[in-house]
């Protein structure tokens, strides 16, 4: 993609608040590109849509994580940091306690999304309760329950598995 292409890619939109009168608007725009007001100006940039090439579906998944880690912070890039180190240190903990980390790991993440599943279900399923005209929160309250049901006893399969493989553990070493 040539330089000149690129260009026209990319727009500046502006919140202006008299946006109908056209000499307002102007002076809106050059007030805001004069203050710099970050309130009222947007940078959208577009990409060419169409079917990508073999390569770039190739390698989208690595140049997509390098466009956002260029984006990142020295915090949000550290805060990153400490959270790999801190799930490192679990995972060492688990393994020294005869735990299988895989399957802990497995089962908290699964508790998490089937938790948040099934609170975000009923707050659904409440907004069905107190008179919704329409079907549409119970059945998608009534999916998203049995997703998070679910999710929530494959979690609880998940830790029951890795607590008995403990214990079996625990008592053969006993015997030695």
């Amino acid at each position: 993609m040539c330089a000149g292409h690129e260009a026209l890619l990319r727009w500046t939109l502006f919140k202006t608040a008299n946006a109908g009168v056209s000499g307002i608007r102007s002076e809106n725009v050059i007030q805001a590109l004069r203050r710099r007001d970050t309130g009222r100006i947007i940078p959208v940039v577009s990409q060419v849509m169409g079917k990508p090439t073999l390569w770039r579906g190739l390698l989208a998944p690595f140049i997509e994580t390098i466009r956002y880690a260029r984006g990142l912070s020295p915090y949000a890039l550290a805060s990153w940091w400490i959270w790999m180190f801190m799930l490192l240190g679990v995972g060492r903990y688990l393994r020294r306690n005869g735990y299988h980390v895989g399957r802990c790991f497995a089962g908290a993440i699964l508790m998490i999304l089937g938790g948040g599943l099934l609170i975000r279900s009923s707050g659904l399923l409440r907004i069905w309760m107190m008179g919704a005209p329409f079907p549409f929160p119970l059945e998608i309250a009534a999916y998203g329950c049995a997703v998070g049901i679910v999710s929530v006893s494959l979690a609880c399969a998940c830790f029951w598995r890795s607590s008995e493989v403990n214990v079996k553990k625990r008592a053969a070493e006993q015997i030695l």
